[in-house]
């Protein structure tokens, strides 16, 4: 430990410039990030079935699709309910974005003498045939008017190329039809249900976590800048494992996204652990050569071993056969590798270069 930690004083400038420099690399990685909040992320998709439901998917546009729920205390079927459902849905259709709306009333009826198009007038005038026909339950129709009538859906296709966030904004911005109650599911919905929980993620859980960690942290070292500099490796390790994730163009989903948690949480002791032992034997050292060495050597062989044991640990998810599980495993092992290196280099060499105040290897705990 000698000749390392001397090397590690020796060139602590170099090895701090050359951690900021991969850190501004890694910065630079956030504009290839992507993200991924569909459901089917989770799913094996290399199987054979998997690929044959996209291909049809992406040929005929089933997947993306929005479905309006509309429910009601009387029967649908009834001629004031299905002329304001009508009412309804051709709102729906005239959204941009929209390709199409079907519902339960077919859009083609049987009239006195010929098949007319479906509008109010022609539910009014043919409302006996309409009826008829729902009475029936046959066709695809059917299937989107529940038995009792009393609650009846429209499924909404995308047009190419249209914003799934503003056609549901759009949807959501129509106004119900009187006397009913408008829910929205599907799998556009579920995509934006599973993004917004995306976002919360990475914008609320990793900020709390962090305060929490600075609170335990200056607990044990009562110093703002060393509490900082503690916490410093397992931030930059996380901050190293997004960027292998984005430069890999590997997207950030659903499951990836809480990696980022681990990392911190798990890669923060090494950290702590070598700040409040340099703290203790920064007293009864002569040089930052000494206090380097003797840190290093009470420290430095758990540190390798935590970090190998918990890489392993996450490694094991390799042998899932769900995806982001692997993928989970693989960039969290490396994050606490990242980490652990940065606790073993430069949080040493930015102590060496840091001034020590007398009084806080007293209030350190081991």
């Amino acid at each position: 430990m000698a000749k390392l930690a001397r090397f590690i004083v020796d060139n602590a400038k170099l090895i701090i410039a050359v951690t900021l420099l991969i850190n501004i690399i890694a910065l630079a990685s956030f504009t290839r990030a992507e993200f991924d909040a569909s459901i089917y992320s989770i799913l094996k998709t290399d199987e054979e079935d998997m690929q044959e439901f996209f291909s049809l998917s992406e040929k005929y546009g089933g997947a993306d699709t929005i479905m309006a729920v509309v429910s009601s205390d009387r029967e649908l079927t009834q001629i004031e309910s299905i002329l304001a459902f009508w009412d309804y849905q051709e709102q729906l259709e005239m959204i941009p974005g929209v390709a199409s709306a079907t519902s339960f009333i077919p859009p083609v009826i049987p009239g006195r003498r010929l098949f007319v198009s479906a509008d109010a007038a022609s539910i009014e005038e043919n409302y006996g045939a309409v009826l008829s026909l729902l009475e029936k339950r046959d066709g695809m129709f059917a299937n989107l008017l529940s038995e009792d009538r009393k609650t009846g859906a429209v499924q909404l296709n995308f047009s190419e190329g249209a914003d799934a966030f503003d056609v549901i904004e759009s949807v959501r911005a129509v106004p119900e039809p009187q006397g009913m109650e408008v829910s929205l599911t599907g799998s556009q919905i579920v995509f934006e249900t599973l993004w917004k929980t995306i976002i919360r993620v990475i914008f609320i859980f990793p900020p709390i976590s962090l305060l929490i960690l600075l609170a335990l942290f200056y607990f044990n070292v009562k110093s703002a800048k060393l509490t900082l500099m503690a916490l410093l490796p397992a931030a930059f390790g996380a901050l190293w494992m997004l960027q292998s994730m984005f430069w890999a163009r590997i997207p950030l989903g659903i499951v990836l996204v809480i990696s980022p948690l681990f990392v911190m949480v798990m890669g923060s002791a090494d950290g702590l652990h070598f700040v409040v032992h340099y703290l203790q034997n920064a007293g009864a050292c002569t040089d930052k050569y000494e206090l380097t060495e003797r840190t290093m050597r009470e420290v430095g062989i758990p540190i390798i071993l935590t970090t190998v044991t918990t890489m392993v640990g996450f490694l094991s998810l390799l042998f899932s056969s769900v995806r982001p599980l692997q993928r989970l495993g693989l960039f969290s092992s490396l994050g606490i590798g990242y980490a652990g290196l940065i606790s073993f280099f430069f949080l040493p060499a930015l102590l060496s270069r840091t001034q020590i105040k007398k009084g806080y290897e007293k209030g350190a705990l081991s």
